[in-house]
């Protein structure tokens, strides 16, 4: 019986498991090199069927080429708590030679949220390994960026006094956005994008350069 109402449980919540797949900001961001000393503050909001996800953003670039980034975020899903969220990654600009720019992105997320179902109260913990090719070209104020690559997440449910299961899910990640910088203030830029992994979100967000 424990088993039974441990796996009915996790089922059910892995059935959603869009909601869990994006634990961190989106990607709002161009392939093109950084610069070392580079330091942006960026906030976002992200809306999807089954939940919504809004935080910010910290970025240093590390070297010319090299940026990592720190995410914290509400994870708002519909059928459970509300819960934070938080995600760290970066982005290395390749050294190719070609007509758009094109990075390496790679990304860690973590979040746990409870709730309770059938008269059972649960927990369960979720992270999500995230890796992919960005590409991105700029059109003085207006630069368009498209994203490849995969998304891992593994999630554990814990019901209270009946034990524990988990189960993990892989899925092609994909997003395109458009960041817009406005003329008279380089500094700041505005973005929007649309993703998929395993379900379709939409995020606006904005940048600036500090």
């Amino acid at each position: 019986m424990k088993i039974a109402v441990v796996g009915m449980i996790l089922v059910g919540l892995l059935a959603s498991s869009a909601s869990a797949q994006l634990l961190g900001l989106p990607i709002g961001s161009s392939a093109a090199a950084p610069g070392a000393g580079l330091m942006r503050a960026g906030a976002s909001a992200t809306f999807g069927d089954d939940f919504n996800m809004y935080g910010g953003r910290f970025t240093y670039g590390l070297t010319d080429e090299l940026a990592m980034f720190a995410d914290l975020g509400m994870f708002d899903p519909d059928d459970f708590d509300s819960a934070l969220a938080y995600q760290a990654g970066g982005t290395f600009t390749l050294p190719v030679e070609a007509p758009v720019d094109i990075a390496a992105r790679a990304s860690i997320g973590f979040t746990s949220t409870e709730g309770s179902e059938y008269g059972y109260k649960w927990e369960v913990d979720y992270m999500t390994l995230n890796g992919g090719i960005l590409a991105s070209k700029d059109f003085d104020a207006i630069t368009p960026y498209a994203y490849v690559g995969l998304n891992h997440t593994k999630a554990e449910v814990k019901v209270r006094g009946h034990g524990s299961d988990d189960d993990d899910e892989t899925d092609v990640a994909l997003a395109a956005g458009v960041i817009f910088t406005v003329p008279d203030m380089p500094a700041l830029s505005f973005f929007g994008e649309v993703a998929h992994i395993d379900d379709v979100f939409f995020s606006v967000g904005g940048r600036m350069d500090l």
